[in-house]
């Protein structure tokens, strides 16, 4: 029988960007639409989470694993889940749009604040079997190859700060937004700015994939099986 020494879980990468603004539209009749002009200033939060290592049979682990994603080709070929990393990344915006309205109905608009969250809403678990004595070779290489899955999620997370930045400063280009009505206005000013934040979010989770998938590979669960001999 051969192990999969270790795969991560990360249930969040499928769950949509939560959109919850504009927080507040301001209308005014005074300012003029080049005072909305300039980037909207960003307030972002990133969770960064803790860790919790738990103890489960390894029967358990492997189901858990084989029922969230499609492992039949590495069922088949013998092999069987040995650790879990799962983790919930969540990730939400909330926009202050502000707004000008004109006596012909026209009108411009731009976003004024992103208030963004991104993180993890519980700790990360890493899932090890029972089987292992504590300070084991085995065990020990398990919570090794779960904690650089945490590790990677923790780092692309952290990078993904600039990423919101350069997405949040470039809407200073096409702001302040024009329209026959000013809620149309309002509209396009929004939809513009979720689109940029929502192209930096999934650049973190494909960064994310990318890197768990590199050291998910059938030569890195050989190459740490070998690493001790009481699997």
């Amino acid at each position: 029988m051969r192990y999969l020494i270790a795969l991560a879980l990360v249930s969040a990468c499928a769950l949509p960007f939560v959109l919850r603004g504009p927080a507040a539209t301001v209308f005014s009749r005074g300012p003029s639409c080049e005072e909305l002009a300039g980037a909207p200033e960003l307030d972002l939060h990133l969770g960064a989470p803790e860790v919790e290592v738990e103890v489960r049979p390894r029967e358990g682990i492997a189901a858990l694993d084989m029922k969230s994603r499609n492992l039949a080709g590495y069922a088949q070929s013998g092999w069987v889940t040995n650790g879990l990393t799962l983790a919930n990344l969540r990730s939400g915006v909330r926009f202050t749009t502000n707004q000008v309205s004109f006596r012909s109905g026209s009108g411009c608009a731009a976003v004024s604040k992103a208030d963004i969250h991104i993180g993890f809403d519980k700790p990360v678990r890493i899932l090890v079997p029972d089987r292992y004595r504590e300070g084991s070779c085995e065990l020990e290489a398990l919570l090794e190859h779960e904690r650089e899955h945490y590790e990677i999620a923790r780092s692309a997370l952290a990078a993904g700060e600039e990423r919101f930045k350069q997405a949040v400063a470039g809407l200073a280009a096409v702001y302040p937004v024009h329209a026959d009505r000013a809620d149309e206005a309002r509209r396009q000013a929004e939809e513009v700015a979720a689109e940029a934040v929502e192209a930096a979010r999934l650049s973190i989770l494909e960064e994310i994939a990318a890197r768990n998938a590199a050291i998910d590979t059938e030569a890195s669960y050989t190459a740490l099986q070998a690493r001790c001999d009481g699997w």
